[in-house]
């Protein structure tokens, strides 16, 4: 009977072990939530889902611009010309413009739906949208701002492409100094310091030898 008593006692603690209650949900969610909330989004995620690098727009704009002068050049209004330019646009802009050419055939005004993308795409788009927004609104040429407008982009970009390249040597001194630069004392000068320890042992145990009788 003692015996049983004492297996009933051992299972029981078993299973009240096993089947700890878990603290309230309305204990656990306030904790995992002050948590989370102390987590700040990256600044540079926050620029991307605003709108699109400027450093894309930048590269990409002067394709754009060209497209628009090639369009405008054709006859095509820039109204008109939206449509036909936004499908083959460089990828990076080509949504923005779809929304834009949507707005317009929604009824709005091409002047404010394409204000929208000075938030978009940020500084590196504002000559060309003072160019388009000019010419729609007072009528000034559009066809030589475009011209004067991918000349310029043009040159930021080349000027850019210059900047990156000089700092190229600067990023790749950093892999040659701690991998390539190790790797050739390795295959060069290790060898050369192992054959001279070698060496020197050997002439350490042949000089005893020579001396004895």
């Amino acid at each position: 009977m003692m015996a049983l008593l004492a297996g009933g006692c051992a299972a029981g603690l078993v299973l009240a072990l096993l089947h700890r209650p878990r603290p309230p949900a309305r204990l656990v969610e306030p904790r995992r939530a002050r948590h989370a909330v102390r987590w700040p989004r990256p600044r540079r995620l926050r620029a991307v889902r605003d709108g699109v690098d400027e450093a894309q727009v930048a590269r990409d704009l002067p394709d754009l611009v060209d497209l628009l002068a090639l369009a405008v050049g054709a006859g095509l209004s820039v109204p008109a010309a939206l449509p036909v330019v936004a499908p083959v646009a460089p990828v990076a802009l080509r949504t923005d413009l779809g929304s834009v050419v949507s707005a317009v055939a929604g009824g709005r005004p091409s002047d404010e739906a394409l204000a929208q993308l000075a938030t978009r795409w940020g500084s590196p788009a504002r000559p060309l949208l003072h160019a388009i927004a000019d010419h729609l609104r007072y009528g000034t040429p559009v066809l030589p701002a475009l011209e004067r407008v991918g000349a310029e982009a043009r040159t930021r970009r080349r000027r850019a492409a210059e900047v990156r390249a000089r700092r190229l040597p600067v990023l790749l001194l950093f892999p040659l100094v701690l991998c390539t630069l190790p790797a050739f004392g390795l295959l060069t000068v290790a060898p050369l310091v192992a054959g001279t320890f070698d060496s020197l042992r050997g002439g350490q145990l042949e000089a005893p030898a020579s001396l004895a009788p």
